[in-house]
């Protein structure tokens, strides 16, 4: 079983490689599996609500408990950037749907060996997806 994991996600190293390779890219430096060793990860995410004047105060406060900050306001919407796990992104967006969601952009996770060697998984809470 455990073969088959480790051909899944070489496949995918190969298959990232592939496409960072085609030349489009010039940006990026180098992509490395540190899937066994510890990492601090976060993501990004913009989202954008459909709000009017008595539901701006709920979702700002709904906001700051997340600690998203605003990044536009109109008179009709409210651009949150969030930035934390994938977890914390899917709590936020499922307590903001009844106001209704306008667009959402995310930009996968991100992560980097950590400098102080301590294990990850004990800080994240929950296994490593692989």
């Amino acid at each position: 079983m455990g073969g088959a994991r480790s051909r899944k996600r070489n496949q995918k190293i190969e298959s990232i490689h592939a496409f960072l390779d085609d030349g489009k890219w010039w940006l990026f430096l180098q992509v490395r599996d540190i899937t066994h060793l510890p990492f601090a990860e976060r993501e990004l995410m913009l989202i954008k609500i459909a709000v009017n004047t008595t539901a701006r105060r709920d979702v700002l406060d709904i906001a700051g408990i997340f600690r998203a900050k605003a990044v536009d306001v109109s008179d009709h919407t409210i651009t949150l950037e969030l930035t934390g796990d994938l977890n914390k992104m899917i709590v936020l967006q499922k307590l903001l749907e009844p106001y209704g969601l306008c667009e959402i952009a995310r930009t996968g996770r991100m992560a980097l060996e950590r400098g102080s060697r301590v294990d990850s998984t004990y800080l994240r809470g929950y296994p490593l997806p692989l």
